[in-house]
């Protein structure tokens, strides 16, 4: 199958129905959705029934990116989409422009697009600006978001999936390490929406985002001006936190 959706799951009740049905409602069947669950003990399983496509894996993990790594273990299709259990496919539509995008540009081994900026209520704040791939630019800020990049399997496996010691910006760390090897195809469409909520880690902790996005960024910049403008970054998303 051309795509496989992970979805990682931890009492994740409050949007998860949202999640699922943008996946089941795709007008594009050529896709697995797999659930990778650490031990919900609130209604995730109730509202995961009512899917009964879904592929439910249930185990114990060392945090985010190493449960998307063992949700990316079972996956089957020949594409990765990681999307968080309070985000969705932007529209029915999804997965076809990718799939079709994907033909056209047979090199590309990792694709993203734009998303739509969402609230607790589903209400849209804003849409992610169309910024061509520049992989300098990737060194200066991440650029790319998460639910709204697909993944060959075969690259993810190559780079090691996710850095298990990471707990904010292992999705940015991931595009630093596909960069060299592969150059994605920028799309300049919406692929998915992303929520913003207190209950985030983004959200709720942005100073500690900010401060790994620069421990990250470091370990691909070396050049001393590189390295400023790291410096730069960093103290401009702290003030702005």
């Amino acid at each position: 199958m051309q795509f496989s959706i992970i979805t990682i799951t931890y009492n994740a009740e409050k949007y998860l129905r949202d999640t699922l049905s943008s996946v089941a409602n795709q007008n594009f069947k050529d896709y697995e959705h797999l659930i990778w669950d650490g031990g919900s003990q609130d209604r995730t399983f109730e509202i995961i029934a009512d899917f009964p496509h879904m592929k439910v894996h249930e185990g114990s993990d060392e945090g985010i990116a190493d449960a998307m790594n063992q949700g990316a273990a079972k996956a089957k299709g020949e594409y990765l989409l990681f999307l968080h259990a309070d985000d969705l496919l932007a529209h029915p539509g999804t997965l076809a422009l990718i799939s079709t995008s994907l033909k056209q540009h047979p090199e590309a081994e990792w694709l993203y697009g734009q998303a739509h900026v969402i609230n607790s209520e589903g209400e849209q704040l804003r849409t992610t600006r169309f910024i061509p791939f520049d992989h300098r630019r990737l060194k200066k800020y991440n650029m790319i978001t998460h639910p709204a990049t697909v993944v060959s399997r075969e690259l993810f496996e190559r780079v090691g999936g996710f850095q298990k010691s990471l707990r904010y910006c292992m999705d940015y760390d991931l595009w630093l390490r596909l960069a060299p090897l592969a150059t994605p195809f920028s799309l300049p469409a919406v692929i998915a929406s992303f929520r913003e909520h207190q209950n985030s880690l983004s959200t709720s902790e942005p100073i500690a985002v900010a401060d790994e996005a620069y421990r990250v960024r470091n370990n691909y910049v070396t050049s001393p001006w590189g390295r400023w403008k790291s410096y730069r970054t960093w103290k401009k998303r702290r003030a702005q936190s």
